[in-house]
This record gives structure tokens, sequence and C-alpha cells, in this order.
């Protein structure tokens, strides 16, 4: 449902020559579908088409820019220790 919503934002978007095409933020994009949803669901036909448009209008706000030949892909620089035993378990453990 968030990815229609996005592509019915995106289609609005006007590219301007020499830079990358706009693209809306999906991630803004679920969050707003998400907060929207219950009111999607529950509300008459009337109000309905209210909430579509207020959806569409935050999905279209939050946008960024397509990076076309990026060098390298994108690393986390978190470090990864939640699936690792911690060193202090690991001399603790009898022989």
């Amino acid at each position: 449902m968030a990815r229609l919503f996005t592509n019915h934002a995106e289609q609005d978007f006007q590219s301007q020559a020499g830079k990358p095409p706009l693209q809306a933020n999906f991630r803004n994009s679920l969050r707003t579908v998400g907060q929207h949803l219950e009111a999607l669901l529950l509300q008459y036909s009337a109000t309905l088409g209210d909430t579509v448009h207020t959806i569409l209008d935050s999905i279209a706000h939050c946008r960024q820019r397509q990076r076309p030949n990026r060098s390298c892909p994108r690393v986390s620089r978190r470090p990864d220790d939640r699936f690792q035993p911690s060193k202090k378990n690991m001399s603790a453990t009898p022989a």
C-alpha cells in the first residue's frame, strides 16, 4: 500500500535538467501510511478522500535525489555485536 502511494506521489515530481530525478523517501512513506492506516480502514467514504490526500501530501514533502553511479555500496559504521558472545563469557567457560 505504501508503494502505491509513493508511486502516485512521484508522478508529480518535476525533474530538472542535468540533475538526477527526485524520488520519495520510502521509509517516510511507510511511517506515514502506518500512521493513517486506521483512518483508512475505519472512516466513511466521505472522509476517506481527505485521508488519502493527507497521506499523499505528507509523502510528497519528503523527497530525495537518486544517487546514480555510486562508487561503493552503503556501509553501516555501527558495530555489530548483537549476535557475538561477549569476551567476558568466553573466558569464564569451564574446560
